[in-house]
């Protein structure tokens, strides 16, 4: 199956960098906490900050990659609707 791309907004590609560079953040003090004697609960409690972000995360590609989707078969249903009526117009004035 063919992967679906899609082109961001320019607010959308900022949006999820912002995203994205918070989670390398998250991600990086978590690494540093394993340098020192392991702050388990607190390390847990980043652990499942990290975890909801990538889930945040997850669920705005999803949504935007559904919102490209249904505009592009809005379209494609525009297309074939102009078309039809086209034929029809051109049978009724032959």
């Amino acid at each position: 199956m063919k992967e679906r791309v899609i082109d961001l907004t320019q607010a959308e590609q900022h949006k999820l960098q912002i995203r994205f560079n918070k989670i390398k953040g998250q991600l990086a003090s978590i690494e540093g906490t394993l340098a020192f004697p392991l702050a388990c609960s607190g390390t847990l409690q980043q652990l499942a900050a990290v975890n909801g972000a990538l889930k945040s995360m997850m669920r705005e590609i999803l949504e935007i990659s559904v919102r490209t989707e249904v505009a592009r078969l809005q379209r494609q249903d525009a297309d074939r609707n102009a078309d039809e009526i086209i034929e029809a117009m051109r049978s009724f004035l032959k």
